[in-house]
């Protein structure tokens, strides 16, 4: 009984594969493959209808008629990998400026590296006045030089 199965899976084989063997043979040396239309039954994308077929055969896929479905070109993928970067990017400048720290005085954002506001001239809430060292939360005196957090506050 397994031997007639065998048979009958290679038949069924040979039957699919016959007419995509013959389209190989009879194309010209040197000429591009033709692409496969990629087919979709029942909500499951094949390759090819070919292969819906030998899954048909082989009780793997359901009945139903298959529908083309456009490949999605090379250039639409990377513009969605472009649009996915930018908007990573975006999210990522608007977290990075969430963190900025600001005047207490006037609400100015401080750049990396400001010890003192570039509109008010108060000094940076995070840095030692006295030696330039930087506060850590929680802090109230600095580790750097003793002198007290100004506002002794915890911040």
């Amino acid at each position: 009984m397994s031997g007639l199965a065998l048979l009958l899976a290679a038949a069924a084989v040979g039957y699919v594969s016959y007419p995509l063997l013959r389209q190989c043979s009879e194309r010209k040396p040197g000429a591009a493959p033709a692409e496969a239309e990629e087919v979709e039954v029942g909500g499951i994308l094949y390759e090819s209808e070919a292969e819906w077929a030998l899954e048909r055969l082989l009780g793997r896929a359901c009945a139903g008629t298959p529908t083309a479905t456009a490949r999605t070109s090379r250039t639409d993928l990377e513009g969605q990998i472009e649009a996915w970067v930018a908007s990573v990017r975006d999210e990522r400048r608007r977290t990075r400026a969430g963190r900025r720290v600001l005047c207490q005085a006037c609400g100015k954002p401080f750049r990396p590296g400001d010890h003192y506001c570039a509109r008010c001239g108060q000094p940076h809430p995070a840095i030692c006045v006295h030696c330039g060292a930087r506060y850590r939360l929680g802090d109230r005196f600095c580790t750097q030089c003793g002198a007290a957090v100004p506002g002794g506050r915890e911040r």
